[in-house]
């Protein structure tokens, strides 16, 4: 019979780039998610919206809503080294030049021996009755699998994941090899292992079955998870797969020939010899040695095989052939044997991946997500794609972001101090089919700044980090000869005279009129991030295409063997739809697809570098750079191997985002449903926002109960919906959204019971 084997994987030993959608960009289906998507990365989108005619407990609601979203809009500060996994009683894997496996690498090729796993893999002997011995070697090669990203089965994934393709042309069909190697002039005479010879072969111990007495020339080996001398009448208890059992020999035949012994398994008896294999009380058993003695009153012991198997290894000599394993054909897995049965110098082992089914995805082994493992079915070696370092997640690398507001195209970045900054290099043009610079914005300024402008700046310029700072020129009295500049990014203001340094950037500033200044030097094109990612803008006056240029490493400083690349993000103001779009970036080195729902591009860099672009609108687009290239840990272990993770100590402080003003609107002054997130207070009798949510139903009171309110998250209109009979279960649903962490929320919507203020409980909604 041939049964295709399910070699079920282990998931989730790193920080797997599974879904960026969902943990980057804070994309939510459901309440679980909250605070998302009003707080993304630490800081707060959207509005709470309360009914012009709301009673005064619905804005006393939002009052709590707001608080809870204060806390949560705050940015971690670590402290230590970051988080990395290792596997101990694993080997790391590099790639074919024995470097640090990246994006682009082929997993070295080479092969892995004793020096790697110097118990499993270690040179051994197998000697026969007659004490000849055979000197063996061992080693295991990994195939040269590549990395991959893409949204690798819809059926599996929602969004894309990074993965190794097992499946790829261009890679080697086997993603392991075993080889065991006589050495020269050792080859075995198989016909001679008569008694029960053993040998160890990848971590595990194998007993050489007597094919003469079996009559067939096929070589067979015996294995087993436990080897146990069990001796007459003396009952033990061993545990196999997490299952007792109690063993004994309750009785022996020296008379037989062979001799036999009496096997009781959880009291189910039956009589067995030297190189049988029986299932006792559902328990697979091999015995390997009989010992029966009448002298001085009969004696008897046996070493026994529990939860033995039986590999058949055929007889086909200098090809590939199939196995079997317990009278079973073991798919994906195939035996080269060199010589013949009676002059064996190797026996080989390849393991085939896509062969093999598994049980977590009902799919083939095509590819192995990050975070994932594969075992082979026959020594337990497993292939674990743990990690990428740096991880992928927003806290451990830089971000930045482009988008669509209103008119303007709003840049979002972080600088070497820590201070992010948003402005806006873009407009649309007058004649409302182009861009052109700013109108507050100034690029490549120098004479006649007026106020009210902003320009960019850089302290540091010659270091390795340069401070890139968006600054605003306020204002000047030529009177007094001074001039008034902010940092828009730290909120600092400065108080200069005419001839003096703005902060530490170099730049003298003149006054030329009043609120008109000079620099001493051109303004900045482009920013630096705080991972040395260079941003550089185009500066046409009026044109249908404004170019910005992205270098991932510009300035980084620990980037050892990939190079960051250049590509461009095209930025153009589209007439019909009156909003700028943001194309993707060009020339991009890594992978790149959507989402299963087409909402969301994603794409990964060969330096690491990855982003998240709105598709539906092209309305944003946000990126995440790495402070150094980004290597791909993947390891090779074998059986009994931990995985432990070190370092990556918690935040110790966090930097406050303020939530600003105007996020608290009346229903009269909202934005369009689904322009930006809202959490809406009050129900449609006396929220006309909350009344379309709800269909602008004919009965404003309809669905509604005395002492129950609805939390609610429509997805669609990115909007939740707090609202109850009264006023007071309107204002209890509130405390039960603004203490949110503890009340556990799941689902698209729940029913909050409120007898009273005191009283508040929580019901899931089917």
């Amino acid at each position: 019979m041939n049964v295709k084997k399910a070699i079920k994987k282990v998931v989730a030993l790193g920080s797997g780039l599974t879904m960026i959608g969902a943990t980057i960009m804070g994309a939510t289906a459901d309440l679980g998610a909250y605070p998302a998507p009003f707080v993304q990365d630490g800081v707060f989108n959207g509005a709470i919206v309360v009914g012009s005619a709301a009673a005064t407990s619905d804005v006393l609601g939002a009052i709590d809503i707001s608080a809870s979203l204060q806390a949560a809009a705050k940015t971690g500060v670590a402290s230590g080294a970051a988080a990395t996994t290792t596997v101990e009683g694993g080997v790391l894997l590099e790639d074919t030049n024995n470097q640090d496996f990246n994006w682009g690498d082929y997993l070295s090729a080479s092969s892995l021996d004793d020096g790697d796993f110097p118990a499993l893999l270690a040179d051994g002997v197998l000697s026969d009755d007659d004490g000849t011995d055979y000197d063996y070697d061992q080693e295991i090669v990994v195939g040269n699998e590549t990395l991959a990203y893409s949204l690798v089965d819809n059926d599996v994934y929602s969004d894309p994941v990074m993965y190794l393709d097992l499946d790829a042309a261009t890679n080697t069909d086997y993603i392991l090899t075993f080889t065991l190697d006589f050495d020269s002039g050792d080859s075995v005479d198989w016909e001679s292992l008569d008694d029960s010879e053993s040998i160890e072969m990848f971590g595990t111990t194998w007993t050489i079955d007597n094919i003469a007495a079996a009559g067939t020339d096929n070589l067979v080996l015996y294995g087993s998870d436990v080897t146990q001398l069990v001796s007459l009448n003396t009952p033990i208890d061993v545990e196999v797969d997490e299952t007792s059992y109690t063993l004994d020999l309750v009785g022996a035949n020296s008379d037989a020939s062979p001799a036999e012994v009496h096997v009781s398994v959880n009291g189910e008896v039956k009589s067995m010899s030297e190189g049988q294999t029986k299932t006792i009380s559902g328990l697979k058993v091999y015995v390997q040695d009989v010992f029966v003695s009448t002298v001085g009153g009969e004696s008897a012991s046996a070493n026994l095989f529990i939860g033995s198997k039986e590999l058949d290894l055929g007889n086909t000599f200098s090809s590939w052939s199939s196995i079997e394993l317990d009278d079973e054909t073991l798919d994906g897995v195939e035996v080269y044997l060199t010589g013949s049965d009676t002059a064996v110098s190797q026996m080989g082992f390849r393991v085939t991946a896509t062969d093999l089914e598994n049980a977590d995805t009902e799919e083939d082994y095509d590819w192995l997500a990050m975070g994932d493992s594969f075992v082979d079915p026959l020594f337990g070696f497993e292939v674990k794609f743990v990690e990428a370092i740096p991880a992928f997640d927003a806290s451990s690398r830089d971000y930045a972001k482009f988008k669509s507001s209103n008119d303007d195209f709003e840049v979002t970045f972080t600088n070497h101090d820590g201070a992010e900054t948003t402005f806006s290099p873009y407009a649309k043009h007058s004649n409302g089919a182009n861009l052109t610079v700013g109108e507050d914005f100034v690029f490549a300024a120098q004479n006649s700044v007026a106020k009210d402008k902003l320009f960019i700046l850089e302290e540091d310029s010659s270091s390795s980090e340069p401070k890139s700072i968006v600054f605003e020129f306020t204002g000047s009295d030529l009177s007094d000869d001074e001039a008034n500049f902010k940092n828009t990014g730290s909120g600092e203001t400065f108080t200069i005279g005419s001839g003096d340094s703005l902060a530490d950037t170099g730049v003298t500033v003149t006054i030329d009129a009043d609120d008109v200044v000079n620099l001493s030097a051109t303004s900045k094109t482009y920013v630096y991030s705080a991972s040395g990612a260079w941003i550089n803008f185009t500066t046409a006056s009026n044109e249908a295409t404004q170019t910005v240029t992205i270098n991932e490493d510009e300035k980084a400083v620990n980037s050892d063997e990939v190079a960051g690349d250049d590509y461009t993000v095209a930025i153009s103001y589209d007439g019909t739809d009156e909003e700028v779009n943001i194309a993707r970036p060009s020339s991009w080195d890594g992978g790149a697809d959507d989402d299963k729902d087409g909402d969301y591009y994603y794409g990964v860099g060969e330096y690491g570098s990855y982003y998240v672009h709105e598709a539906d609108d092209s309305t944003s687009l946000e990126l995440w750079f790495p402070s150094e290239d980004a290597d791909y840990a993947v390891y090779l272990s074998g059986p009994g191997a931990t995985t432990s993770t070190s370092g990556g100590a918690a935040a110790t402080s966090y930097t406050v985002n303020e939530l600003g003003v105007g996020i608290g609107i009346l229903d009269t002054d909202a934005a369009a449903l689904g322009s930006t997130p809202m959490i809406v207070v009050g129900g449609p009798c006396a929220n006309t926002v909350a009344a379309e949510l709800m269909g602008n139903q004919a009965d404003c009171a309809a669905g509604f109960e005395d002492g129950k309110a609805v939390i609610k998250f429509y997805e669609d209109s990115s909007a939740i919906l707090v609202a109850g009979y009264s006023a007071m279960d309107t204002q209890g649903a509130s405390r039960v959204l603004a203490d949110y962490a503890d009340w556990g929320l799941s689902g698209s919507e729940v029913e909050v019971v409120v007898p009273s203020l005191a009283e508040i409980s929580v019901n899931a909604v089917a």
